[in-house]
């Protein structure tokens, strides 16, 4: 076959599957995006600080209910900019406040794609977006579909990460060495010291190839390093001068998720073991097992990017494990890698045997699991999160909309509902949102209103005064002074 025909014939199968990953993307990714409710936790929380900051100007450090939130001080504020730009273009919903993570999972799919393809095929490339894109725990509570930060962090990592293979695998694109350091920054001013893990990988893999002079002392490593810090330390210094207990709080939380566990988030060391077995599923379970396995010869072989991808997952596993604090979604930032350690090894024993029919089972036993896993993962984009209370705040928003200030008794909240339904309460009026407590129940006056669940508010009032119904929606009751 001449050699342009081939070239066109390959051109045609890598658009065919950049079209079909598209395609899923759009199915598990953007379908129904905003029809479910917020989750009440950390997405409802980062929605939150984006409306404080889109609406009420509080840009430098995440704020909650009108004061700052002490438990960020480990988290700089880059995803909530995100979040509360997305919030400026398309208004209070759950859609604005998933785009940006939806965005980024369309990267990072794409960018496994691209990355599988120039180091190894076209074929290893498409496994691998293909096994991410159907990961539960990709695509779960936490992840690509919903308003936290993990899968943005994702996206820059897995990016720099490959840029800083492709700099190390080719003396032309030394240049990106630069962008690896500005992408770690901007990971670091969404997940903080989350970012650390990946930067030693990227040392121990070139020390292991003898060559961290090639890759960080070299000018691009410098500019980049450079202009990374001074993105980080301009915020950080603003902080310092601005933000009450910065510097201490800063420290505390870092230390703390290293040596203590937050909130009892705790776990033993081999926690994340069972975590990534649940979120890969049985059948991608069993073909990492396989991997395993079989890259065991290949690493014997120091091929290099076999041991870049293994130091991409067991680097950032290992620290993970050492640390106290555990949260199953800590793992997504190492998914990238894990698809792409699949791909290798399965494409490698599919093209590299000789035997027919076990070339044969490889294919049977790949396109069952990739039904399987893509069949369980579109049950989990038609699943809804929905709540009457919700509903409720939504029906009531005639009444919100005319009031100055809302103040809502947190006593009276259940704990899946203490941050999300505020956060509806946000959508739906004009003024601002308290928490009612000692420090601002003087401040009710009879143009604000005060919303309990299902109960009665435990908060004395100044003066003597009294609270009146005004609504009262599937328990949602919303009160006024008398």
């Amino acid at each position: 076959m001449p050699i342009n025909k081939m070239r066109k014939n390959h051109l045609k199968i890598k658009k065919t599957l950049v079209g079909t990953l598209l395609l899923l993307v759009t199915t598990f990714l953007w379908y129904r995006l905003g029809e479910s409710h917020l989750n009440s936790w950390d997405e409802a929380r980062y929605a939150i600080h984006a409306i404080e900051a889109a609406n009420h100007g509080n840009w430098l450090f995440p704020h909650l209910f009108g004061s700052p939130d002490t438990t960020m001080y480990d988290k700089p504020p880059l995803g909530v900019w995100l979040i509360a730009s997305s919030i400026k273009l398309f208004g209070i919903n759950e859609f604005a406040v998933r785009f940006w993570s939806v965005v980024a999972a369309t990267g990072t799919v794409m960018v496994v794609f691209l990355f599988g393809s120039s180091i190894s095929s076209v074929a290893t490339g498409a496994l691998g977006s293909l096994v991410l894109l159907t990961t539960h725990g990709y695509l779960g509570f936490h992840a690509t579909r919903s308003g936290d930060f993990d899968v943005i962090f994702t996206f820059f990592t897995t990016l720099a990460t490959c840029f800083f293979y492709s700099g190390y695998s080719d003396s032309k694109k030394n240049h990106y060495f630069f962008w690896y350091f500005i992408l770690m920054a901007c990971a670091f001013m969404l997940k903080s010291i989350l970012v650390v893990p990946f930067i030693l990988m990227a040392f121990t893999f070139s020390f292991c190839q003898n060559s961290a002079r090639k890759c960080f002392l070299n000018k691009w490593s410098a500019w980049g390093l450079l202009a990374g810090l001074a993105l980080i330390g301009i915020w950080f210094t603003l902080c310092l001068f601005y933000v009450d207990g910065f510097a201490q709080g800063v420290f505390s939380r870092f230390t703390g998720r290293v040596t203590d566990s937050i909130d009892s988030h705790g776990g033993p060391w081999y926690f994340y073991f069972p975590v990534l077995l649940r979120q890969f599923g049985k059948p991608w379970a069993f073909f990492l097992a396989f991997s395993i396995i079989y890259s065991t010869r290949r690493l014997w072989r120091r091929e290099a990017i076999m041991l870049f991808v293994t130091l991409w997952v067991f680097v950032p596993l290992v620290l993970l494990c050492i640390a106290q604090t555990k949260l199953s979604w800590y793992t997504i930032p190492i998914m990238p890698g894990i698809a792409l350690f699949l791909a290798l090894n399965i494409t490698n024993a599919y093209y590299y045997n000789s035997n027919q029919y076990l070339k044969a089972a490889i294919l049977i036993i790949f396109s069952a699991a990739l039904i399987k896993s893509a069949s369980s993962a579109g049950e989990l984009v038609m699943k809804t999160n929905e709540f009457e209370q919700i509903h409720a705040v939504q029906t009531l928003a005639p009444k919100l909309s005319n009031v100055s200030d809302v103040y809502i008794d947190f006593s009276t909240l259940p704990r899946h509902l203490r941050y999300s339904l505020p956060f509806y309460v946000y959508a739906h009026t004009n003024g601002r949102v308290y928490r009612l407590d000692d420090d601002n129940r003087m401040l009710i006056t009879g143009e604000d209103v005060v919303l309990i669940l299902d109960g009665e508010t435990t908060m004395q009032l100044p003066m003597n005064k009294e609270l009146e119904e005004l609504a009262n929606v599937e328990g949602v009751q919303l009160l006024k002074l008398k």
